[in-house]
């Protein structure tokens, strides 16, 4: 359920108790399907619905006796990020079916009686008419990792669903059953060549699955691998390919973008918002994200709109990176895995300041947080029993992190566009499984399939190291320590949030932050508001991440604590405008 309209196409089916609402950008559509007593609905394409019914009905099987049928075969063929289900009114039964990677969340709040699934949180939360509470481990966990870990939101009583489970409620009772998470390779040797041509391959059948749905597409275009590599894979596939970029002019996005659409034959627009952006966008951000985002994310919100009126269908290379090892260390390839290991590290490197939470909580809020972060990623990591610590990251990134992160974002813009995310899809995902880690290292396999795929991509700089793709494995370590060590120099942002911070945007910062209500009411010390908003608009440190995340907490606990600030359009001026 969202506030603010956008382009997408309501359907609403009612059959009582039973009440289904389905947003989505195809108006011929509705993502259901009923045969007699039962009807079948999905997220994903709607020539699946039919294919599907025989599938739910053999996961309530297998929910209903759970010692003696197995749960069924999921399709290995593309489907998107796609969640599904199934409801019998004569057994009064219902069956929901989760992303495979949890691409797709869904939120869940069930009472004896009654169990509401939404997309988004805030859906929950129309519902129940805003009865709900601050989860404060959910808050903590924000205030540490910049995310919501595993099932916690931000709403206590609302709860992220596991990805990959089949889930059955009947009776006023909740079950569920697992398949097995994605098996990346504990091999240490593999074919390189075969594998990098069954990633083309991979890539090309997921981007084949779209293209009998829509004749045009755009690319979210930077200097990384996942969007030049989803690029090689659209200039094969349609016969008409544009693509887009966010950023200032200087930025590394925008000039890297420009030379790789150059160098693809595609046409690049570059959108750039006005230095005011966030002060105008960021309540509507917080409102799509139900604050789980930094509002800083938002910063190419409204360029994904205006672009939404040219082309709908919009290419995002989410999880490319994750999956193919971008983010690995040597360590994590001969480490053996372990939960505390895990937890140590993520603890150590994804945090994004240094303080504890003591001096940034007020008291009674982390009160209320009983569970300590560490605890809560220890056991997310155990439930993946590998003997390699980079495997366990793996499944822990793209199952974990980049839903709660990335995947964030795009809801930012998907009232306006369909967003089609190749890397992501179950069907690369299991087709990427088994890249053993030393082939992941550096992206040392991904590179090795754009060169297959697009040669002539592989000579323009990788912005995550400074270099080539084509070049040996030993450049790109040195040119990834050696920007960490200050030896090389480092990326331009897209946008400079420092630099608005402390400019145009310092009033604003100011009036939110620093205001008598935030101040008494607020989740955060007032000491601590203080600090950070004066270090920054002074100039003495950037503290431009911190601030984004106050600005979120406060916004949200406005809207959805007291209900007040609730945006019902977008917000005044025009959208970012493209070069």
């Amino acid at each position: 359920m969202t506030a603010g309209g956008g382009r997408e196409s309501s359907h609403r089916l009612v059959r009582p108790p039973f009440g289904l609402l389905i947003l989505g950008h195809d108006a011929g559509e509705p993502g259901w399907i009923e045969a007699g007593d039962t009807l079948s609905f999905s997220t994903a394409f709607a020539d699946q619905l039919a294919g599907q019914a025989g599938f739910l009905a053999a996961c309530l099987d297998a929910l209903r006796d759970p010692g003696r049928v197995p749960l069924p075969d999921r399709a290995k063929t593309p489907q998107g990020r796609q969640v599904c289900g199934r409801w019998d009114a004569g057994a009064g039964d219902l069956v929901l079916v989760t992303e495979p990677n949890g691409q797709r969340p869904v939120f869940l709040w069930q009472s004896d009686q009654r169990l509401i699934a939404a997309t988004e949180p805030k859906g929950v939360w129309a519902v129940l008419e805003g009865r709900l509470e601050l989860d404060a481990d959910g808050l903590a966990q924000l205030w540490t990792l910049g995310h919501c870990l595993g099932p916690t939101t931000l709403l206590r009583g609302i709860t992220c669903a596991e990805p990959g489970n089949a889930y059955h409620f009947a009776g006023g009772r909740l079950g569920q059953r697992a398949w097995e998470p994605p098996a990346f390779s504990e091999a240490r040797r593999a074919d390189a060549g075969a594998l990098a041509s069954g990633v083309n391959h991979a890539l090309l059948d997921v981007l084949a699955a779209h293209r009998a749905r829509t004749s045009r597409v755009a690319v979210a275009l930077s200097g990384g691998m996942d969007s030049r590599f989803v690029l090689a894979g659209a200039v094969r596939t349609w016969d008409q390919v544009e693509s887009i970029t966010f950023g200032e002019e200087l930025s590394s996005d925008a000039r890297l973008a420009e030379a790789v659409a150059r160098r693809a034959g595609v046409p690049n627009r570059r959108y750039f918002p006005a230095e005011d952006f966030l002060a105008r966008w960021a309540g509507y951000a917080v409102w799509r994200t139900d604050g789980m985002l930094g509002c800083m994310h938002a910063h190419g919100m409204d360029a994904g709109i205006a672009q939404g009126a040219e082309t709908r269908h919009i290419l995002n290379g989410i999880g490319g990176d994750y999956l193919m090892g971008a983010f690995l260390r040597p360590a994590h390839v001969f480490s053996a895995a372990d939960p505390d290991r895990v937890a140590r590290f993520v603890l150590a490197t994804r945090r994004f300041h240094a303080r504890p939470l003591e001096a940034i909580l007020k008291p009674e809020i982390l009160a209320r947080a009983p569970v300590p972060v560490g605890e809560t990623v220890r056991t997310i990591a155990a439930r993946y029993p590998y003997r390699r610590l980079g495997n366990v990251l793996l499944s822990y990134w793209l199952r974990h992190y980049s839903p709660r992160i990335t995947v964030l974002g795009l809801v930012l813009e998907e009232p306006w566009v369909d967003y089609i995310a190749p890397l992501v899809d179950p069907a690369f995902v299991q087709a990427v499984r088994d890249i053993p880690l030393e082939q992941r290292l550096l992206g040392r396999l991904y590179r090795r399939a754009l060169a297959q795929l697009a040669p002539g991509l592989t000579t323009l700089p990788w912005e995550r190291t400074g270099v080539p793709p084509r070049w040996p494995a030993l450049a790109h370590a040195f040119g990834r320590y050696g920007r960490r060590l200050g030896l090389l120099p480092r990326s331009i942002p897209t946008m400079n949030h420092a630099r608005n911070f402390r400019g145009v945007l310092a009033p604003w910062v100011r009036g939110l932050l620093l205001s008598p209500r935030t101040l008494a009411d607020g989740y955060l010390l007032p000491d601590y508001l203080r600090e950070i908003v004066e270090e920054h608009t002074s100039g003495r440190s950037d503290r431009s991440s911190e601030l984004s995340l106050a600005i979120t907490n406060e916004l949200w606990r406005r809207m959805f604590m007291e209900r007040e600030a609730i945006p019902e359009r977008l917000p005044e001026g025009s959208p970012a405008s493209p070069t």
